[in-house]
């Protein structure tokens, strides 16, 4: 499958061609620059007096080449300043401009938002199947014109595994670790006469809860990781090719936790290994009903090096000990051609 694009990259074309735009200097007629406004559902996240001072234009300037880029990129409804401006720019683009969706977005939307449909009806002076008609189209827009685009976060690892005396590892990442700090030596206070503060009270509780909480999140990280170190011994000292079999359950089951715990610990984990930062899900991988021994990522790079050789389903299964069905269907998967003989 194709990866997905960046936001950046879908309206790079658009922005280059766009009336107005295209006739600003480097870097303002890029589309990096103009993408730099935008937040993850494809609104503004900034005021159009900040981008006019980016440019080194008027604020009337700004808003001008805001419409053009409204009026002209695809999805509609990028560049709005909110959901509202979001909705009415694809009601525009569509030609629906003065309907009673348009309508009750720029007179009742007051009344929308608080949920007050009586009197919607009543303001817009139609029955409540009308509004209902209305609602129902303004319920097909995409209110998140920008949350289909591929979003680039940086990646820092908090878990290192390292080959020590021939066994794999694991230690912390401190320097991506969170870091506390305190401005106690500027206060005007001893650090007992500010523990005597009955302001400080609540504060201190507070601070206490998310070193607890850290502290915790640590703890489950680095069990499950010693863990991941003993059942992917091989696999981290380059010994195997792919994984062994590690579910959730499985881990959870050994460590006294949650399965739901082992999965929001690893979820949005990045670890350090073979030298590359990877998502510590990696590591997790569940076996197959008739080899548990077997991992599916395991079964899948055998498949890929068999197949490549010349070998079709019935013998991979052969050789692997597993019926046709199940590699012909994990072949499919991979999307490679069934391989006629050897």
């Amino acid at each position: 499958m194709p990866a997905a694009k960046s936001i950046e990259e879908h309206l790079s074309l658009q922005i280059a061609t766009c009336p107005d735009i295209s006739e600003l200097v480097p870097p303002f007629s890029s589309a990096g620059f103009w993408c730099s406004f935008l937040n993850e559902k494809g609104y503004l996240n900034t005021s159009t007096e900040s981008i006019a001072q980016s440019i080194g234009v008027c604020t009337k300037k700004a808003e001008k080449y805001i419409k053009k880029l409204q009026e002209y990129v695809d999805p509609p409804g990028l560049f709005a300043a909110d959901l509202r401006e979001c909705l009415l720019i694809q009601l525009e683009r569509a030609g629906l401009k003065y309907n009673l969706s348009w309508s009750i977005l720029t007179e009742g939307y007051k009344h929308l938002a608080d949920g007050r449909l009586p009197e919607l009806s009543k303001k817009m002076g139609c029955d409540k199947r009308s509004i209902e008609e209305a609602l129902a189209l303004l319920r097909k827009l995409d209110p998140s014109p920008g949350s289909g685009f591929l979003t680039a976060s940086p990646a820092y690892p908090e878990i290192e595994f390292v080959i020590r005396n021939g066994n794999p590892a694991p230690k912390l990442v401190r320097e991506n670790l969170p870091s506390i700090k305190n401005s106690l030596d500027e206060m005007p206070l001893t650090v007992n006469e500010l523990l005597e503060e009955k302001w400080i009270s609540p504060l201190w509780s507070k601070t206490k809860f998310v070193l607890i909480r850290l502290g915790m999140r640590y703890r489950t990280l680095l069990r499950i990781s010693i863990l991941i170190s003993e059942i992917q011994s091989e696999f981290l000292k380059g010994e195997k090719d792919a994984i062994s079999p590690l579910t959730y359950r499985y881990a959870a089951a050994k460590l006294s936790l949650s399965p739901s715990t082992v999965y929001r610990s690893i979820d949005s984990t990045w670890c350090r290994a073979f030298g590359r930062t990877i998502r510590m899900s990696t590591f997790f991988s569940r076996g197959l009903s008739s080899r548990p021994d077997l991992s599916v990522k395991e079964l899948r790079s055998r498949i890929l090096v068999l197949n490549q050789k010349g070998k079709n389903d019935r013998m991979i299964g052969e050789i692997l000990l597993l019926p046709t069905r199940t590699i012909a269907w994990h072949r499919k998967k991979m999307g490679l051609s069934r391989a006629i003989n050897c």
